[in-house]
């Protein structure tokens, strides 16, 4: 199931907060929620699409873990959200709409057009 599932712009932005806020002893979905400013029930949502994917694993007790394609995955899109972000705003402070529109751009491009963006 893992290859089957179309990364979307909500995706590439729920996996650059999770990397923001990650930590080696792993991260509350209620962080998550506060992060993004939105419900407990979205992120869990969005977890279980994680776990399909095996970016992420979640412990009984409701701490999050990044695999390691996980978080492979969260430093690319975090390399490609900035280098998209430097070179379209250039010195200008990007509110969150902006960002959100970097994450739903990169996940329109494919692998090659994302390569030839450095």
């Amino acid at each position: 199931m893992a290859n089957k599932i179309p990364l979307t712009g909500s995706h590439i932005r729920y996996l650059l907060a999770i990397k923001r806020i990650y930590k080696d002893t792993g991260v509350r979905s209620v962080d998550i929620a506060k992060e993004l400013k939105i419900t407990k029930v979205s992120v869990h949502k969005m977890m279980n699409i994680f776990i399909d994917l095996y970016y992420i694993h979640k412990e009984r007790g409701g701490l999050v873990y990044f695999t390691e394609r996980g978080m492979k995955k969260a430093i690319e899109f975090e390399y490609y959200h900035k280098l998209l972000k430097d070179k379209l705003f250039l010195d200008i402070t990007v509110d969150e709409t902006a960002d959100n529109a970097i994450c739903a751009f990169i996940s329109e491009l494919s692998e090659n057009s994302l390569a030839s963006i450095t």
